[in-house]
C-alpha cells in the first residue's frame, strides 16, 4: 500500500471513529507535515461534492454529539478510546489547532449523519421510512427533532422512543426521565407521551415532563392545554403555569400553580440552534456569551444550521464546531468574535 493509499485508509477509519491508538498517532504526525494540507483539502472537497448530492431527511443531532466528543477530546490533547480506556500523549498546540480546523471538519462533513443541512428549499420535510417499523431510541442529554416537526429536549438520564409509524396513524412516544416537549399542532392526530401507566395528551403545545424511575410523574405546561390520565381515566387538564403531580403507586394526583421560570430552569444551560440561518445563530450565540459575533462572508449568512450544545460548552467550543462545519475560521478578541471565510451553501 502506497503512502497516499495508507493516508486515505486512515481517513476512512477516522471517519468511522475506529482508529487504533497507533494509527491515530500516525495520522497526527501526517497533519504536522507541511505537505499534508493539499491532500486533506482534496479529500474534503471530494467528500463535500458527494454529500451535496445526498438527499437529506433532516439533521441528525446525534452527529453533533459524535463530532463534539472528538473535537473536545482533541482540544484537551487526549482521546477516550472506546472500551480500551487509552489516552493519546500530549501533542503541541499547533498540531491540536490543525486537527480542530481540518481533521475534525473532515470527520463531520464525510459522515452520513450530517450535523447541518445546506438547504436551498426550506419546505422540504423530515420523513420516516414507511415500510419499516424501526424503533427510534434517544437517550441522555440531547435535542431531538421528531418527524412531525415537534422537538424534545432531553435531560440527563432520559430516554425517548417511537416506532416508524409515528406521524402516520398517530403520534405516540414512550418516555422516561425529564424532557421539554414543543409540539407541532395537528388537530387530527393528538400527541401522546406515555410514561408508564400515565399518558399526557396534547394537540399542539409546549410542556415539561419529569418521570424518572420510582418517582412521581410531573407535567408542567408552558403553552397551550394538556390532558393527563391513564388507560381508564383522565385525571385533569392543565394550562400555562400549572403543574399536575401524579403518584404512580396510588394514582392520586394534585394540581398546582407554579413558577414556570424555576420549573424549567434545567434547560437554560442548553444552547439550541434549530433550523436557524447562520446570521440568526450568531445573534443567539452573541446574546448567550455576551459578545458581538460578526460573519464576514455574506454567502454563508443564509445557510441553515441545526445544532445543540448541551454540556455548557464555551464560546470557543461552539465557534469551533460551527466554523468547522462551514469550513471557515474564527477569531475571538475581547468582547467580539469574527467568523471569516467559509464555503457558500448556494
Amino acid at each position: 500500500m502506497s503512502d497516499k493509499q495508507h493516508i486515505e485508509f486512515l481517513f476512512a477509519k477516522f471517519k468511522e471513529n475506529s482508529l487504533s491508538e497507533e494509527e491515530f498517532k500516525i495520522l497526527l504526525d501526517y497533519f504536522d507535515r507541511s505537505e499534508s494540507e493539499s491532500k486533506i483539502k482534496s479529500l474534503m472537497d471530494k467528500q463535500w461534492r458527494y454529500i451535496k448530492k445526498i438527499p437529506s431527511n433532516g439533521p441528525d443531532i446525534e452527529a453533533t454529539a459524535r463530532y463534539k466528543k472528538i473535537l473536545y477530546a482533541i482540544e484537551e490533547n487526549q482521546l477516550d478510546w472506546s472500551k480500551r480506556n487509552r489516552k493519546i500523549a500530549r501533542r503541541s498546540s499547533s498540531v491540536s489547532l490543525k486537527i480542530i480546523g481540518i481533521a475534525a471538519t473532515f470527520l463531520l462533513i464525510t459522515s452520513s449523519l450530517i450535523l447541518w443541512k445546506i438547504n436551498q428549499n426550506p419546505n422540504v420535510n423530515s420523513t420516516v421510512q414507511t415500510e419499516q417499523q424501526v424503533i427510534q431510541k434517544y437517550s441522555g442529554k440531547q435535542f431531538v427533532r421528531l418527524p412531525d416537526g415537534s422537538s424534545v429536549i432531553l435531560n440527563e438520564g432520559s430516554e425517548l422512543e417511537f416506532d416508524g409509524s409515528f406521524g402516520k396513524e398517530s403520534r405516540k412516544v414512550v418516555f422516561k426521565g425529564e424532557g421539554f416537549f414543543d409540539i407541532s399542532h395537528n388537530e387530527g392526530k393528538p400527541f401522546i407521551v406515555r410514561t408508564g401507566d400515565v399518558s399526557t395528551t396534547v394537540l399542539g403545545t409546549a410542556f415539561n415532563v419529569s418521570a424518572y424511575k420510582n418517582s412521581d410523574v410531573v407535567v408542567t405546561v408552558e403553552r397551550g392545554k394538556v390532558a393527563v390520565g391513564d388507560n381508564d381515566n383522565e385525571y385533569d387538564k392543565i394550562t400555562p403555569n400549572q403543574q399536575l403531580i401524579v403518584d404512580t403507586r396510588t394514582k392520586k394526583y394534585r394540581k398546582e400553580e407554579v413558577n414556570l421560570e424555576r420549573e424549567l430552569a434545567w434547560k437554560n444551560d442548553f444552547l439550541i440552534l434549530d433550523g436557524m440561518t447562520i446570521e440568526e445563530a450568531v445573534t443567539v450565540i452573541g446574546q448567550r456569551y455576551g459578545v458581538n459575533v460578526t460573519v464576514m462572508n455574506e454567502h454563508i449568512k443564509n445557510c441553515e444550521i441545526n445544532a445543540a450544545f448541551m454540556k455548557g460548552e464555551s464560546l470557543k467550543q461552539v465557534l469551533s464546531v460551527i466554523s468547522g462545519v462551514l469550513q471557515a475560521e474564527y477569531e475571538i478578541k475581547d468582547n467580539s468574535a469574527v467568523i471569516k471565510g467559509g464555503r457558500s451553501c448556494e
